[in-house]
């Protein structure tokens, strides 16, 4: 595949969005630093972020996106994962469901029609099952029956991305023939509860348990029939593991330019820590490994831009960024030794947003098994079975 360089029009769209994370986003993550941003600041955070392309810049004009590159909407992207993954994790999602509303076929435009205009504008917050386990394995989760006119749902499903903020969810229900559909649940008309959200961070996005208690949903809100939602649910996922792959990239930018800070910091009268070798070295491999990472993430992109199904590539990248973000951490914690240029540096926050990547759509043990299944042809996953949560 052709490597294409970023166009001027690219640098300055990410140049812009750079300048407005830095001016009004910033300053509301580091007042946050230690709790949950509320949702309502939330919101309104989302709607400015909205305003330059998230989560609409590769969605088609014809459903109110600009129409730009997967890969341009990767570059804006990356850029707020450097900034929040918190706010990251969430438009991550409502990226993934813009896409899958855009799929909808015409007898079900009525679900495009009512939540895509306030999704595109950060005013709402979509929800879904990232577990990607084997569903028939589940013994749980949530069941659907007819009744009348009407699906009666009720159950509980762990790994739902966005669960504790969103608005509407798009859950997946067991039939009584045994077979899945997905529903379209909106919070305000059906009721759910999110449990589980005590987490912190990404860990918050992707941890949390959706109960819902028999409620009845129309037939009007069937998102996805049993033999039509397997090829959109693979480009979701394929959204959300490119996705997870730049919040990686985002965290090993942060823990790069606080490392190089640090390492020229010569206050103390000492030479700085740039001066020695190993350090030197470490500042090398943490930049080779962060661009890695990222050619990674935009191979999957490029793909997508393509029309080709990328989720090989995406799991490649949500698992060898996760595993590299890791590894700048260390990196950076080996700092800590020297008070001085440490004191710069927020090293608790990057150890508690890397160690949670991983389970952002399924752990790397997941991801390796998902890539070794598109290259053998072959699945793995009941021996022995592998757990997103």
């Amino acid at each position: 595949m052709k490597m294409q360089m970023p166009s001027d029009e690219q640098h300055l769209m990410v140049d812009s969005f750079r300048t407005f994370l830095r001016s009004e986003v910033a300053p509301i993550v580091r007042v946050f630093r230690d709790r949950p941003i509320p949702r309502e600041s939330l919101r309104e955070i989302t709607q400015g972020i909205a305003e330059f392309g998230l989560p609409g810049a590769s969605l088609a004009k014809e459903f109110g996106g600009m129409g730009l590159s997967a890969v341009t909407e990767a570059m804006l992207f990356e850029e707020l994962c450097c900034v929040s993954v918190e706010i990251a994790a969430c438009v991550m999602a409502n990226l993934a469901v813009v896409a899958a509303l855009a799929e909808l076929p015409e007898t079900r435009a009525h679900m495009r029609d009512r939540y895509l205009p306030d999704l595109l504008a950060g005013r709402s917050f979509a929800g879904f099952c990232a577990s990607e386990a084997d569903a028939d394995a589940d013994a749980d989760g949530i069941t659907a029956r007819w009744d009348l006119d009407s699906f009666v749902i009720e159950g509980e499903e762990g790994g739902v991305f966005n669960g504790h903020l969103c608005d509407f969810l798009i859950a997946r229900a067991r039939l009584a023939s045994g077979t899945f559909c997905h529903l379209l649940v909106d919070r305000s008309e059906h009721g759910y509860e999110a449990r589980g959200v005590e987490r912190p961070g990404v860990g918050r996005a992707c941890g949390v348990r959706v109960a819902l208690f028999g409620g009845r949903l129309p037939a009007s809100q069937l998102f996805w029939e049993e033999d039509d939602h397997s090829g959109a649910r693979v480009r979701l996922l394929e959204k959300l593991h490119a996705g997870s792959g730049l919040l990686a990239v985002g965290l090993m930018r942060v823990a790069l330019e606080a490392f190089i800070l640090a390492s020229q910091d010569s206050s103390g009268g000492d030479r700085p820590l740039a001066a020695q070798p190993l350090v030197a070295a470490r500042i090398a491999e943490m930049a080779t490994r962060l661009e890695a990472a990222r050619l990674l993430c935009v191979r999957a992109y490029s793909m997508m831009d393509a029309g080709v199904r990328s989720q090989m590539q995406a799991s490649m990248a949500h698992w060898f960024a996760s595993e590299m973000a890791l590894e700048a951490c260390r990196a950076v914690v080996l700092l800590q030794e020297r008070p001085a240029p440490a004191s710069a540096l927020d090293v608790e926050r990057l150890l508690r947003e890397i160690i949670a990547l991983p389970v952002t759509g399924c752990g790397s043990d997941f991801q390796k098994l998902l890539i070794a299944q598109e290259l053998t042809g072959i699945s793995a996953f009941a021996w022995p079975s592998v757990s997103c949560n």
